[in-house]
């Protein structure tokens, strides 16, 4: 609670500093002052409540994040990082590093693809890591890998792209192609992927578990799959099947959901609102919101 009540009033400090500063000179602002008027966002804690990371955003765009060591009381600023995210085991912090707005207007006006990259910083030692052209990222819930995802391909026509999921603890990586959206479990280890390939082969839902190194295929088919969805707490997962239909420009969707992944019986279950009776015939499941489990599952 005192690390805690340390961070938050460094934050306050700053913040009234900042304007109380302004307001005691008492003169109009113009765009010289505006352009570096500084705010704060995207914060974020260590579980241990050792270290404070949070952004800090201008006008002109020159943002930054700043990473600060509370037990030192010590700050470390990055250009151009956001979505700070610490590690469970509050060991790692990993947050996306993009590029200067002039950088990116030329890669605009040069119809070139804008990319940022991943900083991987060990905490314990202060080494950082970089890995190029990282989109997405999560570490898995006990803090002992970090998956990966790169961008999609410009003109393709399906969304799979490299995925790389890295052990921590060895500094091994191990690459899946063609991952349009993963998720880890909420409460283990287990990490779900749908797969979206050219020409639709091999698409599906897939099962990995770094700590055995096992991958498991839960389906497959040439349809797209949306919307992954781990039950808190518990080993089951959900996702959205896409149908065609000819009454729609859209398609419509079945659910496909398992339980007990993490053990010896697993349980498969499909809801498909073409053979329910009960289903409303002028109703149909679409994709424009997230799944969501029952607390009782």
């Amino acid at each position: 609670m005192r690390t805690m009540a340390r961070a938050i009033t460094f934050l306050v400090l700053a913040f009234v500093g900042v304007g109380g500063s302004a307001q005691a000179q008492k003169v109009p602002m113009d765009h010289h002052v505006y352009e570096v008027w500084d705010t704060i966002g995207g914060q974020a804690l260590s579980p241990d409540g050792a270290w404070l990371a949070y952004g800090v955003n201008r006008v002109n765009r020159e943002n930054e994040l700043r990473i600060g060591d509370l037990r030192a009381d010590t700050t470390i600023a990055v250009p151009y990082a956001t979505r700070p995210t610490f590690s469970s085991d509050s060991r790692w912090l990993a947050y996306h590093v993009g590029l200067p707005e002039r950088e990116r207007e030329r890669l605009r006006k040069e119809n070139q693809p804008v990319r940022g990259k991943l900083e991987l910083r060990d905490l314990r030692t202060g080494e950082v890591t970089v890995i190029e052209a990282i989109a997405d990222f999560a570490f898995s819930d006990d803090g002992a890998f970090l998956a990966m995802r790169g961008y999609s391909r410009r003109g393709a026509e399906h969304g799979g792209v490299d995925l790389v999921v890295r052990d921590l603890a060895r500094g091994t990586d191990t690459n899946f192609g063609n991952v349009a959206d993963f998720a880890w479990q909420d409460d283990g280890r287990l990490l779900a992927m749908t797969i979206d390939a050219e020409a639709r082969a091999g698409n599906g839902v897939q099962l990995y578990d770094p700590a055995s190194g096992v991958l498991r295929t839960l389906v497959s088919d040439t349809a797209t799959f949306t919307g992954l969805t781990w039950r808190e707490g518990a080993a089951d997962l959900a996702v959205l099947r896409a149908v065609a239909d000819s009454m729609y420009d859209k398609p419509t969707h079945r659910i496909l959901a398992w339980t007990g992944l993490d053990g010896r019986r697993t349980s498969h279950h499909t809801f498909d609102p073409a053979t329910n009776s009960d289903f409303p015939d002028d109703t149909r499941i679409v994709d424009v919101r997230p799944l969501r489990w029952a607390d009782h599952g």
